[in-house]
């Protein structure tokens, strides 16, 4: 959102100010209370937004070290590959998630049906010791750092894929869109295991 107020559409280059935004995001939100709040239909009925901006799910799977619950264990007498690492618990996480998705979709557009949804998925994140990725796969005895990379790589693709055919749903053409942030990012601009730095926030919000 700090790109986005700094954005200027018609020539990014010039400084001037960017989008008006109201934000009613904060750290650590859940997408599952964000979808119980009403306090998103208050705002689009009080602002009249041409556009809404969702970002959500992340939370809902690294919080608490929830990753964890989504991997097996590492066995060094067995060869995996890397999605051989995700259970079925992380499959029916991303059901829920698409699900909450869908519940807000359907709920704003039957109210607000000229309105424009865009709801993006994330970039490859980084393992790196912290307590969202690494540590959460170290008790899995996930340690090697390529692996945990390839690992995260493939629950990323998983949720954009989700999040992609979700709007294929001939109820949602042409007024939800998905941003795939995949390879925006890199591998050089994250600021910890979740976030990527300015540098890397510009890329997203261009």
């Amino acid at each position: 959102i700090d790109q986005l107020f700094r954005f200027n559409p018609l020539d990014p280059l010039d400084g001037l100010d960017g989008y008006a935004v109201f934000s009613l995001g904060a750290a650590g939100d859940l997408l599952r209370d964000i979808v119980n709040e009403d306090e998103i239909t208050q705002a689009i009925e009080a602002e009249k937004p041409e556009v809404f901006l969702i970002s959500g799910g992340g939370n809902d799977l690294v919080a608490d070290g929830n990753l964890a619950n989504f991997l097996n264990q590492f066995d060094s007498e067995k060869e995996r590959t890397p999605e051989d690492y995700i259970n079925g618990e992380f499959d029916v996480f991303l059901r829920e998630i698409i699900q909450l998705y869908r519940d807000i979709f359907i709920r704003l557009l039957s109210r607000f049906p000229n309105l424009k949804i865009i709801f993006h998925g994330y970039d490859y994140a980084i393992p790196n010791n912290g307590n969202s990725l690494g540590k959460p796969m170290e008790t899995r005895d996930i340690t090697d750092p390529d692996l945990q990379k390839d690992i995260i790589r493939v629950i990323i693709d998983r949720l954009n894929e989700a999040q992609i055919s979700l709007i294929e749903d001939v109820q949602f053409a042409g007024l939800v869109h998905h941003v795939d942030c995949r390879g925006v990012v890199g591998d050089n601009n994250w600021f910890d295991e979740l976030h990527p730095n300015d540098k890397g926030f510009k890329a997203v919000g261009n």
